[in-house]
């Protein structure tokens, strides 16, 4: 089975909802280690589950390598990321 983004992206939102937040960057570093690209769901849902974790500093280098890769942050209000992983299974 290889390894694909929106599974990823699936392990990131069900990790950052149960509180694990070292668990989750782990996830995250294996998930670009596996040459899965995060894309813009996979920011979005790390984005907004590290601050709502209160977890700032960690969100702004995700914010950092999410401007690197897409130049804009426009992106993480047009999609809700339930609706978004959803959509994606």
């Amino acid at each position: 089975m290889e390894p694909d983004t929106e599974g990823f992206n699936l392990l990131l939102k069900t990790l950052l909802d149960s509180g694990f937040t070292q668990l989750t960057m782990d996830c995250f570093r294996l998930m670009k280690l596996w040459d899965s690209d995060p894309d813009r769901i996979t920011y979005t849902t790390l984005i907004k589950g590290l601050e709502s974790l209160g977890k700032m500093e960690l969100s702004a280098g995700i914010r950092l390598e999410a401007e690197t890769d897409y130049g804009s942050l426009d992106f993480l209000d047009e999609v809700e990321i339930d609706e978004a992983c959803r959509s994606s299974s």
